[in-house]
């Protein structure tokens, strides 16, 4: 099964952050802004690239939490890990609430550099099985 990183990483946001703070519309215009000129650039991109060039951009706003080799402190139930996140910014990247630019992909599929991702490097074993409910509601 595969876990996508943009809900894991919203997922670890929620946690982390809250979602208790105020959005200053002018920022989010300006993230917007950013966003569109972004998918111009992005046009010629085959989706798979533009999955990865999104994921990179999320890698780099989120920076010290996104780092997956910090050494996790065990807990009772799960182990936790510290990070400086300027939340307000986070919860602004509009690429955090884009539409999957391509249905569910099989194992097969994914290039070498997503799996990597995907497997935070390697640390997490991967089983293959696969189940897309894309099409569902069409």
């Amino acid at each position: 099964m595969i876990i996508y990183p943009r809900i894991i990483i919203l997922v670890c946001f929620a946690f982390v952050c809250g979602m208790f703070f105020n959005y200053d519309p002018a920022q989010l215009q300006e993230a917007e802004d950013t966003v569109l000129e972004q998918e111009s650039e992005d046009v010629e991109l085959d989706p798979m690239k533009k999955t990865i060039k999104r994921i990179k951009g999320i890698r780099k706003w989120c920076g010290d939490l996104c780092d997956t080799t910090k050494k996790i402190t065990a807990g009772e139930f799960m182990g936790s890990v510290t990070a400086k996140v300027d939340c307000k910014k986070l919860f602004q990247q509009e690429d955090l609430y884009l539409p999957a630019d391509m249905p569910p992909q099989q194992w097969g599929e994914i290039p070498p550099e997503l799996q990597n991702m995907y497997t935070y490097g390697g640390r997490v074993e991967m089983q293959e099985w696969f189940w897309s409910e894309a099409s569902i509601g069409e």
